[in-house]
């Protein structure tokens, strides 16, 4: 894992590269201590489209899917892919990214 040091340094660098960058701290298990920290940019069309498709069927696919097109950096990603608690613990970050804001109708 990489110390905090490391994923500021590596953080500055990405944001540079992309224009949205998430932080998210992961559970790898149920002890709150365990985590790792992963930055991801926010997904374009296709990843929503692909995302969307896998969740229907199998969630933790879904997730899977998010987290294979979104990751951008941090610690390394065969942490959070080779174990399902860190998958299942993403639910609900990945649920907030992909959340999109309702527009209004207005009658004039």
């Amino acid at each position: 894992m990489k110390t905090r040091t490391e994923l500021d340094l590596e953080l500055v660098g990405l944001k540079k590269q992309h224009s949205r960058i998430h932080e998210i701290e992961v559970l790898l298990d149920d002890t709150d201590t365990n985590t790792c920290v992963i930055f991801i940019k926010h997904p374009d069309r296709m990843t929503y489209s692909q995302v969307s498709k896998f969740i229907q069927q199998d969630i933790i696919k879904g997730i899977e899917v998010f987290v294979r097109g979104t990751y951008v950096g941090g610690d390394p990603l065969e942490t959070i892919t080779s174990n399902d608690y860190a998958l299942r613990s993403l639910d609900n970050a990945i649920a907030e990214i992909m959340y999109v804001k309702q527009s209004s109708l207005k009658k004039n």
